[in-house]
């Protein structure tokens, strides 16, 4: 093998690791501001996670059932579907962060999730958390899609709304988020 297709497999193998690294600082990112900041004071956002929010009553209700866990059944689900019509290979390169998500959620879960609510003063705390956490998801889904990975769960759906739909995977983002905050605004109104 030449030198020069050797500096290029070792530059192929820095930028694939490099996307690695920011996928899963992604993740982390992501399940940490849903963790302590928008799943303590029920805030919905799209994708699975804001969907185990909305099954919170029965979730609580199972011993078994965490959220770490109902995010490995539906990303589990998620990537079968994935598997059935985007194929082998998206689901290859899908695999990490979608089951990467849950994996993070249940070392934090070891913690006491109230720690930053609890330590916020002055009244404001919902809206605290609010800013904080979307701000924290915002970071942590776009380094995730920046270096070509996935946070796992609903992007698979959204993938396969693009696909089969042909429009755009904002469009197919924008729907599947915005189907699960209008879920949770009717079943608040419903409460």
């Amino acid at each position: 093998m030449s030198e020069v297709l050797k500096f290029e497999k070792s530059l192929k193998i820095k930028k694939k690791l490099k996307e690695y690294i920011f996928v899963t600082l992604g993740v982390i990112i992501l399940s940490f501001a849903f963790y302590f900041f928008l799943q303590p004071v029920s805030i919905v956002t799209g994708g699975f996670l804001g969907v185990s929010i909305l099954l919170s009553p029965i979730i609580d209700k199972v011993d078994w059932l965490t959220t770490s866990m109902f995010l490995y059944i539906a990303n589990g689900i998620a990537l079968v579907f994935g598997l059935i019509f985007l194929g082998k290979d998206f689901f290859l390169k899908t695999i990490y962060g979608t089951l990467l998500s849950p994996t993070v959620m249940l070392v934090l879960e070891l913690l006491p999730q109230d720690y930053f609510y609890k330590n916020i003063s002055g009244g404001n705390e919902k809206i605290i958390c609010l800013i904080c956490g979307c701000i924290l998801c915002g970071v942590g889904v776009a380094l995730a899609i920046k270096n070509n990975g996935s946070t796992g769960g609903m992007d698979v759906v959204q993938k396969i709304l693009s696909k089969v739909f042909k429009f755009p995977m904002s469009i197919a983002m924008y729907l599947t988020d915005w189907v699960v905050v209008i879920l949770s605004g009717f079943l608040l109104i419903g409460a």
